[in-house]
């Protein structure tokens, strides 16, 4: 509404003088038109025979005698009257171009009310955008003392007057502490460069000690003499505070799980011992070697047995965890030959899945050269994987064991399924420790979610890595990949050869080698 005001005012003022102009140049119209038509009186002084005449007299000083001249009147007023006709058209000319120019000043008054206000909210734009990037503004001299700081510092419990004539050295608390990095800055600011989130701490009488971060910039006169710095501040106290609690919480979280690793690293001998001695006294109580058992306490002994192994796989693979966080695990390298691998990891699992009846078939390339790693945990992660794919797959499905050669010369373990697959969340969450992909599942199958997340850490120790693709109803598949250095002739693969050569339901048409 005010701006439409005064839009209205500049207009009306506009036409006012234009108005003005108008009535000027009537008058000066008209005032040429009198002039010009001369009353031409045939009777009175002045006048002989009708004619008008201009008559001047002028009396002689030494004689009692009037000198007169007359002339008449068109021959004294004639070039007058022609100079008249020439001099009202450039008034009219003249009056025109006032009014021209005075339209013009109007337009350009009114343009420059639009740019002043255009410019007053630039200035408010860049005013707002200051004070929400920073808490307050300050400026130095030439010599870093200051010289200015708004009164925003009230916000923060700051007195803007008690660092004026003062550097920020004087001001700082940890210019002893951190010395390297004051050197740094003092440099930058002896060499009149800009500078951006500096970070120091400072503490003026009983003030609390506050933590500040600046950044400013130089500015010179007009023959470049440097005059000083201007900037922004902020007081960042609460979020270092934070930063601080935040970080002293990760420390002894990781204190904490490394003194829990090493406890169970080294309690692996206390708890594996006795297990040890239980499950080798139901073995000799099975077997009758302490004397006949009655059917039913034979069924009770195989039922202790089978438990004490399941306990006993458990806790192995909690310690080999555990031992991997603390780097206690060592690996027992050996040349392998992966068919032979293979073919034990298999042997281990057959009766499993000929339970199930489920297709177990082997796919080892032509001509793949040895491993070098350690036996015991390669077959511990092939184990998880074939389990994982046993326990998963519904009755008289598919499960294949490929062998492959990597374009970068390493070596692909494949372990495929046509099970029940599993979502992108599910993946995540199975290759977590203690990872259950469904609740309704896990009831009914047996397992504590370890296997997978262990078979990742052997195989990332072997300098390699384990992933994992799945879809749903269409089954996993499990990729262990081992670097160039585990392959003893690492030749890269043929052109056109993949680790992953059919998608995890395309099983059955897998037929390079018969079910084992």
């Amino acid at each position: 509404m005010v701006k439409h005001n005064r839009l209205q005012r500049g207009r009306f003022g506009a036409s006012r003088h234009l108005s003005f102009a108008g009535i000027g140049l009537l008058v000066v119209i008209v005032t040429t038109a009198g002039l010009a038509v001369w009353d031409r009186r045939e009777e009175g002084p002045g006048y002989v025979d009708g004619l008008g005449h201009i008559v001047s007299s002028h009396p002689l000083r030494d004689f009692s005698l009037v000198a007169t001249v007359s002339a008449a009147e068109d021959a004294v007023v004639a070039n007058w009257g022609r100079q008249s006709l020439l001099i009202a058209p450039g008034i009219v000319c003249t009056a025109i171009g006032f009014a021209l120019l005075l339209r013009v000043l109007g337009a350009r008054s009114r343009s420059l009310e639009r740019s002043t206000a255009t410019l007053r909210k630039s200035e408010a734009r860049c005013r707002d955008f200051a004070l929400t990037s920073s808490d307050w503004f300050w400026e130095t001299d030439e010599r870093h003392r200051f010289t200015y700081l708004s009164d925003h510092q009230r916000a923060f419990g700051q007195d803007a007057q008690t660092r004026i004539g003062r550097t920020r050295t004087d001001l700082a608390t940890d210019l002893v502490i951190e010395p390297a990095k004051w050197q740094e800055h003092l440099a930058v600011l002896n060499r009149h460069e800009p500078f951006r989130d500096f970070v120091y701490k400072r503490k003026i009488g009983d003030d609390p000690e506050r933590a500040i971060s600046v950044s400013g910039n130089p500015f010179f006169d007009e023959v470049r003499r440097f005059l000083g710095y201007r900037g922004t501040a902020r007081d960042i106290t609460e979020k270092v505070l934070a930063e601080r609690a935040a970080h002293d919480a990760k420390v002894a979280a990781e204190a904490a799980n490394i003194a829990k690793s090493q406890v169970l690293a080294n309690m692996s001998h206390e708890l594996r011992a006795p297990l040890n001695a239980i499950l080798g006294l139901s073995e000799v109580l099975e077997n009758g070697i302490a004397g006949p058992l009655q059917s039913r306490q034979g069924e009770y002994v195989g039922l202790i047995r089978q438990s004490g192994e399941h306990l006993l796989h458990l806790i192995d693979d909690i310690f080999d965890l555990a031992r991997i966080d603390a780097g206690k695990l060592d690996l027992h390298e050996e040349v392998l030959e992966p068919g032979s691998l293979i073919a034990r990891a298999v042997a281990l699992v057959k009766d499993r899945a000929a339970a199930g009846l489920l297709k177990l078939a082997v796919d080892i390339e032509r001509d793949m050269p040895p491993l070098t790693a350690d036996r015991t945990r390669l077959t511990e992660i092939l184990l998880n994987l074939l389990s994982n794919a046993i326990k998963f797959t519904e009755l008289g499905g598919a499960i294949n064991v490929l062998v492959r050669r990597t374009e970068e010369g390493g070596a692909a373990l494949v372990v495929r399924d046509n099970g029940r697959g599993m979502t992108e969340a599910e993946v995540e969450t199975a290759l977590e420790r203690f990872g259950q992909v469904d609740e309704g599942l896990v009831r009914r199958k047996e397992g504590c979610g370890l296997g997978l997340p262990l078979a990742r850490k052997l195989a990332e120790l072997h300098g390699g890595s384990l992933t994992l693709k799945s879809e749903m109803g269409r089954g996993t598949t499990a990729t262990v990949i081992l670097p160039p250095s585990r392959v003893l002739s690492a030749e890269p693969a043929p052109a056109g050869a993949t680790t992953d050569p059919a998608s995890p339901g395309d099983l059955a048409s897998d037929t390079h080698s018969p079910p084992v």
